[in-house]
């Protein structure tokens, strides 16, 4: 396995030493487009939200600033960001405001119409079946409940080698497309391009 490979594998579940600091530099490396998605998210005190693939814990900080009545839960593929973020947060677990657990979109641990609020960030592309991902995301939304999905857009990510190796990545189209096949009504796209770094995409959705 080489270097590109190894930094795949770990993007997609963190593990080990090296998973730690991958999760760091996510925290420091998607900032920018945590802040846009949780934005999007028009958070309200009262409000349920799930975080699919929270990694380094970093946009469950900003949404914990704005819950008041609420309650915050995260699901996360790899066992170690599970058990990282279980160290981070306990107070707040401990206070009954945020849960965390192991999971998969496909399968997500939660009971039906349990959410007003789902997102997820730069995390679809490791999804095996995205349209079972997205309609099990549908499951637990509630009525009238938003998705926002941020990811990097596919012509510019696509120049990144790390990307040759188990990602699949979407333009802002095809990843429309998906939501709207899975059952969502797409409502916005918010699109934010820098010179040397890949175009952020966020994309929201609502639950019929």
């Amino acid at each position: 396995m080489n270097l590109m490979e190894i930094i795949a594998h770990q993007a997609r579940q963190p593990s080990g030493k090296l998973g730690g600091i991958l999760a760091i530099y996510m925290n420091f490396g998607n900032n920018y487009l945590n802040k846009l998605a949780v934005q999007a998210l028009d958070i309200q005190p009262n409000d349920h939200i799930l975080e699919v693939g929270f990694g380094g814990g970093v946009a469950l900080y900003k949404i914990l600033k704005n819950i008041r009545g609420g309650f915050v839960a995260g699901i996360d593929y790899s066992p170690d960001m599970v058990k990282r973020g279980k160290r981070k947060f306990q107070k707040s677990i401990a206070s009954g405001k945020i849960t965390l657990v192991e999971g998969n979109v496909t399968s997500i641990p939660f009971d039906d119409v349990s959410f007003d609020k789902v997102y997820t960030i730069n995390t679809i592309y490791f999804w095996p079946d995205p349209t079972a991902g997205l309609k099990e995301i549908l499951r637990v939304l509630k009525r009238g409940g938003q998705l926002v999905v941020g990811f990097g857009a596919k012509d510019s990510m696509e120049k990144n080698p790390v990307t040759r190796y188990g990602f699949t990545l979407y333009s802002e189209q095809e990843l429309r497309d998906l939501l709207t096949q899975a059952g969502f009504i797409c409502k916005q796209t918010i699109v934010k391009r820098f010179r040397n770094r890949p175009t952020m995409l966020v994309i929201v959705a609502m639950r019929p």
